[in-house]
This record gives structure tokens, sequence and C-alpha cells, in this order.
């Protein structure tokens, strides 16, 4: 938990934890569900497993 910027930065101290991992070049890997929901992507556990197709049937 303590190797991802963003989870740190989530819960206190926002600009120091940003600034600091800023200034000593850390990277994120972002695969934690709070990490995930800051950048806006989509998790792949629970519901976001599954991929949902629709048929379109058109009728001319």
């Amino acid at each position: 938990m303590k190797d991802s910027v963003l989870m740190l930065a989530s819960f206190e101290k926002t600009t120091d934890h940003l600034f600091n991992a800023s200034v000593n070049g850390r990277d994120d890997k972002i695969e934690g569900v709070t990490e995930c929901i800051i950048m806006g992507i989509p998790m792949t556990i629970g519901t976001g497993m599954f991929k949902l197709r629709q048929r379109y049937f058109f009728d001319f």
C-alpha cells in the first residue's frame, strides 16, 4: 500500500505526496482500486470482469 503514490495522496497531504513523488522520480503502476478510480480506469474485478455484447437486429 505504501508503494503507491496515488494511494497515499488519496488519504492525506495530497500535494506533499505528489510533489515528493515527482521530485524523486517515483512511478505508480496503478494496480489498486483507489488508483484506478482516481485515474478513471475501469476495474477488471467484480462486475467489471465481464464485457457486455449486444446483437442488433434490424428489421428492414
